[in-house]
């Protein structure tokens, strides 16, 4: 997950639609759900091993 001022960016693996209603239920301005290329979880998985 990132966050970049207002905005959240988040990968889940086994995304349903039980946690699609309850990210409704934060009520985002915007929610989102886009296509990940490969190179997209490369990056993600390796920003989450880097240290800080």
């Amino acid at each position: 997950m990132t966050i970049q001022g207002r905005v959240i960016t988040a990968i889940f693996e086994d995304f349903n639609q039980d946690l699609a209603n309850k990210i409704q239920t934060l009520q985002p301005v915007l929610f989102e759900e886009l296509p990940l290329s490969l190179e997209d979880l490369f990056e993600a998985n390796l920003k989450e091993k880097m240290p800080r």
